[in-house]
């Protein structure tokens, strides 16, 4: 079954079955980063500099999730530019943080009725369909071509 979607509380963490000794998975990781977003605009200071966290975004070092997820640094960084290259998070770095940014962080947190749950799935397939369509006028487009020049070559031969 895939359709729909559950809640998973960022208290998850505190459970005996979490096992924070062990290296994480990249989809572990995925999800920490997803719990760690704000849910909320808020205000921290770091160093005693102020800066706002927007809802979806993670105030972060690479040394922090190294440590947390049990990883090298190259990991780390590898991990995340995959993410960015995804079109899942957008980084932006200043002096040891990383401010990284969820994208389309609203799919991951919203409200749980049926008609959000139908809303988000055709938000996240959305643009699947436009590739998918996009490879069928392709298709189309080559197979009309070959048509033709088949229909020459009879032509010729006629």
């Amino acid at each position: 079954m895939n359709k729909g979607w559950i809640k998973k509380h960022r208290k998850i963490r505190d459970h005996w079955l979490y096992e924070p000794s062990r290296p994480r998975t990249r989809l572990e990781a995925w999800e920490d980063l997803l719990m760690d977003a704000a849910f909320e605009d808020r205000e921290i200071a770091p160093n005693n500099t102020p800066v706002i966290i927007k809802v979806g975004q993670v105030y972060s070092s690479i040394r922090f999730l190294m440590n947390r997820w049990k990883w090298s640094i190259g990991k780390v960084q590898r991990f995340l530019k995959t993410l960015e290259k995804c079109d899942m998070i957008r980084i932006k770095t200043d002096t040891g943080t990383n401010l990284i940014t969820i994208c389309n962080y609203d799919i991951y947190q919203s409200t749980d009725t049926q008609t959000d749950t139908e809303t988000i799935q055709q938000r996240i397939h959305k643009r699947y369909k436009v590739k998918e369509l996009k490879e069928i006028k392709n298709s189309l487009a080559t197979k009309n071509i070959m048509e033709r020049k088949s229909d020459f070559v009879n032509e010729c031969k006629d």
